[in-house]
């Protein structure tokens, strides 16, 4: 299996664990459907999980969107990636996602090890045993139960309102056919002594959005509304105040930048120096 294949297969995963969809042209869409609890019988309750569903409709993110953002490179590049990984990958009616499932025709089987990162707490119903005229167990069950759906149900909010295009770490690198990619989204960083300097700011609202212009910017996150990229630029000057926070379009997408210079190196100097504050640093570069 190529390094391109598993990279790619990555992407997916990593989308839909964090409750995304991802839409493969010209095979269908992968999304996510989150399952409360229920009670089987007196005895037996389901407990909360998550499962991966299949449509032939177009529905969330394209995967050649994601592997352009992802290494940087265009989006004809990023499709010539895509229909690699799809033939590569794809025998007749079946797909295999290297680590994350197999799709045939239209149904979608996890392998065990991404089964375990959708439900870490396990799809196996749990046994209430009745003692007496008060049952604590099932008290206790059902306490549980709730308590699951509540740090579930959180975790997915926080993913949903900062809809973050995740940087993979190890970007698209193996084929020949990706050595463009591979040259930006790998760089060989050099240590810096010094970033630019740096002025207090506060965020301020702006009222109109353009593209960036040529440069090499500094990315927080990237939104698909205007409200959205606000609440979290208020968010990240909350977290470091000094820092030059920005709105640009990038698209249809709202994107919060902190920092742009015209030296590639400079910007993945700054993305490397404060990637212990936040880990999901990237650079976009505009031509």
């Amino acid at each position: 299996m190529s390094q391109m294949v598993e990279q790619v297969a990555r992407l997916i995963g990593n989308r839909l664990a964090c409750g995304g969809d991802v839409f493969l042209p010209n095979v269908g869409s992968l999304f996510v459907v989150h399952h409360g609890a229920e009670q089987l019988s007196r005895r037996w309750i389901q407990p909360p999980y998550r499962r991966v569903d299949f449509t032939s409709q177009e529905r969330g993110e394209s995967l050649p969107d994601m592997i352009a953002r992802a290494a940087s490179c265009d989006a004809d590049t990023a499709r010539t990636v895509y229909d690699r990984w799809l033939e590569q990958t794809r025998k007749e009616t079946v797909l295999t996602i290297a680590g994350v499932g197999t799709l045939t025709y239209k149904n979608f089987a996890p392998v065990s090890e991404f089964e375990r990162r959708l439900n870490p707490q396990g799809r196996a119903p749990m046994r209430l045993r009745r003692s007496g005229s008060f049952d604590w167990v099932l008290v206790l069950g059902m306490m549980a139960i709730v308590a699951a759906a509540l740090v579930v149900g959180y975790y997915l909010m926080q993913e949903r309102f900062f809809r973050m295009q995740q940087p993979v770490n190890q970007p698209v690198v193996a084929d020949p056919v990706v050595s463009e990619i591979s040259a930006v989204a790998v760089p060989s960083v050099a240590d810096s002594t010094e970033t630019a300097a740096k002025q207090p700011t506060v965020p301020v609202q702006q009222t109109e959005y353009i593209r960036p212009t040529a440069g090499h910017y500094v990315v927080m996150g990237v939104f698909n509304t205007r409200e959205n990229a606000e609440n979290a630029m208020k968010y990240f000057a909350g977290k470091q105040p000094d820092w030059n926070y920005v709105i640009y379009r990038l698209g249809n997408r709202f994107m919060v930048t902190c920092f742009v210079s015209d030296s590639e190196q400079t910007a993945r100097d700054f993305v490397r120096n404060n990637r212990s504050k936040f880990s999901e640093l990237w650079v976009h570069t505009a031509r």
